[in-house]
């Protein structure tokens, strides 16, 4: 947390408080959004949500799945 974090009035009642660590849901989010930001689908990530077809829809998950790693790959052994 950043001393400008620190500083912030905390919300009266808040639906979700701050963790002391990350967890693995937390990671496997922040990845999947870098990969999205990384290694966009060349034709259908220029196509708005609202616009875009099933068969789009389900041709853009399928790149996703290719194109994302997941944190347990990060392993040692």
């Amino acid at each position: 947390m950043t001393p400008s974090h620190a500083k912030r009035m905390p919300k009266r009642n808040p639906k979700k408080v701050p963790k002391e660590h990350y967890t693995t849901g937390s990671y496997e989010r922040a990845i999947a959004y870098g990969c999205n930001a990384a290694f966009p689908h060349p034709v259908v990530s220029k196509i708005k949500p609202k616009e875009r077809t099933a068969e789009q829809w389900g041709e853009l998950k399928k790149w996703q799945r290719e194109h994302r790693w997941h944190p347990h790959q990060l392993r040692t052994v």
